[in-house]
């Protein structure tokens, strides 16, 4: 099978099929650096959902205009807290708790006590 130099052309200009998944860490670049930040790639609406701040452009850069970063505060009224990846609570954190927050069982509510 001979491939030409113009399906080569026509095979690098499709859209990139890497695109980040809903639900997934948001990042960007700074500078030269990649930046993981606390928040989740999610829709708007999910993030309205649990009182979530999504005005974070730039962060799902490839999820398009419905999905954004969401930064969720207060995820358990009773205790300062966060919604983080579990990977990331601090060592000092109170709790853990599962189902406050959007996303799999590896993002959930850092109960700061």
């Amino acid at each position: 099978m001979k491939i030409s130099a113009s399906s080569i052309v026509g095979i690098l200009l499709l859209p990139s099929a890497a695109l980040a998944a809903i639900g997934g860490r948001c990042s960007h670049v700074v500078g030269s650096e990649l930046d993981e930040s606390w928040g989740i790639c999610i829709t708007r609406k999910e993030c309205d959902k649990y009182g979530g701040d999504s005005s974070w452009v730039g962060y799902c850069p490839n999820d398009g205009n419905s999905v954004r970063c969401c930064f969720i505060t207060d995820c358990d009224k009773k205790d300062r807290s966060i919604c983080n990846w579990t990977s990331k609570c601090p060592k000092d954190v109170g709790k853990i708790t599962r189902n406050h927050c959007p996303g799999g069982d590896n993002y959930a509510c850092c109960n700061f006590n």
